[in-house]
């Protein structure tokens, strides 16, 4: 992940994770809208959304809305 300290993952029921998003690094201060595509999945999964802190460092980390659209089989 290098720099990054937020990235999204998407967990499928057989535990295979695969990460789907991760802003610029330009992108992780202040409000920023983000699109994240997850594609067709079949089965059950989970969506993760991850932050890491730097040891001694304050910030927070907010989601304002989420919408799942498009969701539907052809």
């Amino acid at each position: 992940l290098g720099d990054t300290p937020l990235w999204g993952s998407v967990w499928h029921i057989d535990g295979e994770e695969a990460v789907v998003w991760r802003p610029e690094s330009t992108s992780v201060r202040g409000w920023r809208e983000a699109i994240i595509y997850l594609g067709r999945i079949s089965g059950p999964f989970h969506i993760q959304l991850n932050s890491r802190r730097i040891e001694g460092k304050q910030g927070d980390v907010s989601i304002d809305q989420m919408e799942f659209l498009d969701c539907a089989l052809p």
